[in-house]
């Protein structure tokens, strides 16, 4: 197999924008359809701020706050994702959970946790909330980089035990950010001086 992995074009996503609308097309392509589109908005959001910023450093979530997508083409294949992402993410929850479930739940959960998709048509909102709640439904159904979420969310609230159960979990399930985590020399969290 190949080490390197071609990114994802507004071209290339556009070619398929068809296909992927089609209700009989494969649930796991428009999964991984989707998650290319979130992957060129991560990555087109990471130049911008590094142009403006140069010592930036990026992040593979998607950014805080609502986006503002001036092109007509990102445009709609945003909107495709949001409706998609909704749709599959649809109660009923099929059981057990498919994996392209608990990665489509993943993808809702990082949505809302940024609110970078509150103006799409349909819109994804900024939901904290419910966003632990689904990045915990996609790590307890195998969805591994969720770990590294719930982890960071836990670290957030000052809750160590929590988070240091939540990245020795994504280091069992494979997710190599929890890896540094959980082996950092550091404590997980600064200690109030």
């Amino acid at each position: 197999p190949s080490l390197t992995a071609p990114l994802p074009t507004v071209s290339g996503l556009t070619a398929s924008l068809q296909l992927e609308q089609q209700p009989s097309y494969d649930p796991v392509q428009k999964v991984a359809w989707c998650r290319d589109v979130l992957n060129l908005i991560n990555r087109a959001e990471t130049l911008q701020t590094t142009a403006a910023n140069p010592t930036s450093v990026g992040s593979a979530d998607p950014p805080a706050g609502p986006l503002r997508i001036d092109d007509p083409q990102v445009r709609a294949l945003v909107d495709v994702m949001t409706a998609i992402i909704i749709q599959l993410s649809a109660p009923p929850l099929p059981k057990p959970t498919p994996p392209h479930i608990a990665e489509v739940m993943y993808l809702r959960a990082s949505c809302e946790s940024s609110g970078a998709f509150a103006t799409a048509n349909p819109a994804i909102k900024r939901d904290p909330r419910t966003a632990f709640r689904d990045f915990e439904y996609a790590a307890r159904n195998g969805y591994a980089a969720a770990w590294f979420k719930i982890g960071r969310d836990y670290e957030n609230f000052g809750d160590t035990t929590h988070a240091k159960d939540a990245f020795e979990r994504g280091v069992k399930a494979g997710d190599e950010r929890c890896l540094y985590v959980s082996n950092s020399p550091q404590p997980l969290l600064a200690s109030p001086t």
